[in-house]
This record gives C-alpha cells, sequence and structure tokens, in this order.
C-alpha cells in the first residue's frame, strides 16, 4: 500500500510477499516468503539483540496473563529493581505510561521501547505474551530468560 510513497523518500529495496508489479526498474526488489519473520530477523539485528541486555520474562496462556505480569512487575518495582511491563493495560516504566492496541505490541513497537528503556536503566522486561503475537512473530528471536505459561484453573508451567 505505501510502495509509491516509500519510493518517493528514496527508498531502494522493495521487500515483499506474495504477487507485486515491479513498475520501477531502478529498484531492488526481494520477495520472500513471511514478511513478517523477515521484520523480526531485521529488528533482532538493527537493535543489536537488545533483548540479551535485558532480563525477559514472557507470561502466556489463555487467561492471567494481565494478573501475573503486573504482579511480577509490582514486585520487581517494590524490590527497587528498573522494569518495564508490555502487556493489555500499555506499557509501564517508572512513572509513565504508554497505551498499545494489542496485548502484544508489534515488534517495532516493543523494539523502540526497548532502546528507550534500557537507556534508561531499564534491568527487566515482563511481558505479556498473546497467542496471536506468537502467530504473527511479534516476539520471534527475542531472548527469554523466564516464560511462564499460565493453563485453566491458575496453575502454571515454569519453562
Amino acid at each position: 500500500h505505501y510502495i509509491n510513497e516509500a519510493i518517493k523518500k528514496g527508498a531502494k529495496t522493495i521487500i515483499y510477499e506474495g504477487e507485486m508489479s515491479k513498475e520501477n526498474h531502478n529498484i531492488n526488489y526481494i520477495k520472500v516468503i513471511n514478511i513478517k519473520r523477515v521484520l523480526a530477523l531485521f529488528c533482532r539485528i538493527y537493535y543489536r539483540d537488545i533483548t540479551k541486555r535485558i532480563k525477559v520474562i514472557g507470561v502466556t496462556g489463555t487467561n492471567g496473563k494481565t494478573t501475573i505480569s503486573t504482579l511480577l512487575f509490582d514486585f520487581l518495582s517494590y524490590q527497587g529493581e528498573e522494569a518495564v511491563l508490555i502487556g493489555t493495560n500499555g506499557i509501564y516504566f517508572k512513572d509513565e505510561h504508554f497505551h498499545t492496541s494489542n496485548t502484544t505490541p508489534s515488534i517495532l513497537q516493543t523494539y523502540d521501547v526497548l532502546k528507550q528503556v534500557v537507556k534508561k536503566g531499564a534491568k527487566y522486561l515482563i511481558m505479556e505474551v498473546s497467542s496471536i503475537g506468537i502467530r504473527e512473530s511479534r516476539v520471534l528471536y527475542f531472548d527469554f530468560d523466564i516464560l511462564f505459561l499460565l493453563q485453566e484453573f491458575c496453575s502454571f508451567q515454569y519453562l
């Protein structure tokens, strides 16, 4: 949808999925099988593996992600640890709060947040990881240190 605009702004390479007409011969075109997986890889490279510079705690499962992730965030904050929470209720870091559209934001939004909060001293990321977020590669290539898989009736597995 934005290819012509990107070319007008100086784009020299178009990475695409599916079929498209290649109208401009001065542009490189790279066809990929899954654009979201490629974006995740590019983000990891561009942001220099930032998830390796912060302890990443993921919370996934059908029910309880918001409760467990908020409790973990509150506990770490109470202990004086610099933590960021990303989930259904938004993004929280210190006294800052930002709205998100999804439980697990786009990979670009998450990496941008991580870049900012790591510069400000964040040591922990607590993140709600939705099944659709996993399916859409929003956390692909993240270096999780701890992953909680919540199951029915509030039991969980620590992976």
